[in-house]
């Protein structure tokens, strides 16, 4: 009875043994694992931000609707319906290029356009400096949007993109070879 017990005790140790020894390899994995990832570069602020719209981009752009620079309310699926409506980001820190350039898509868009331009102002200072700004654009300028609305054209901007109402995803604008000629094409298809 003695050595039934005692073989009992001894395969009971060993199997916890093993579950020890398991567990342990299991935990070192993991921190192995853990250490790689920590040890890996740091994502930039830029880097950190395309990863954060990229995730989010599944934000639909639906329509154009807030309050404009001088506290208006703007909608733009109000008056006839357009078919598309793009909407794009305003930058405070190149915001005369950006107005310039878009300025020009405008343009060269027909005069019955089945396009809509909707701008949306980055922040404070972009609204303040249109306030005092001379120029008058021919697209209404967003100053406070819907969020969601807001969040896509500033996930696409990101990307260096803007939105369109009927687009699967933004297109993009901020990179080089881009004109407003070729905007007005894309945005025209």
């Amino acid at each position: 009875m003695q050595n039934s017990a005692t073989d009992i005790d001894r395969s009971a140790s060993r199997s916890a043994r093993r579950i020890i020894l398991i567990e342990s390899v299991l935990i070192g994995v993991f921190a192995v694992h853990a250490w790689s990832l920590l040890g890996k570069t740091p994502l930039s602020m830029k880097g950190r931000a395309r990863l954060l719209a990229e995730t989010n981009l599944a934000l639909k752009f639906t329509g154009g609707k807030g309050l404009g620079i001088h506290g208006e309310r703007i909608d733009v699926s109000v008056g006839p319906a357009p078919k598309r409506v793009a909407a794009f980001l305003l930058r405070s820190t190149s915001l005369h290029d950006d107005v310039g350039f878009w300025m020009e898509v405008a343009k060269l868009l027909p005069a019955r356009s089945i396009v809509r331009l909707v701008a949306y102002c980055d922040g404070d200072a972009c609204v303040q400096a249109l306030r005092k700004s001379p120029e008058t654009s021919t697209f209404p300028i967003i100053a406070y949007g819907e969020v969601v609305d807001s969040e896509a054209v500033l996930n696409a901007d990101l990307q260096g993109a803007f939105v369109a109402s009927d687009h699967a995803g933004s297109i993009s604008w901020r990179t080089r070879g881009q004109t407003p000629e070729t905007i007005v094409r894309e945005l025209l298809q």
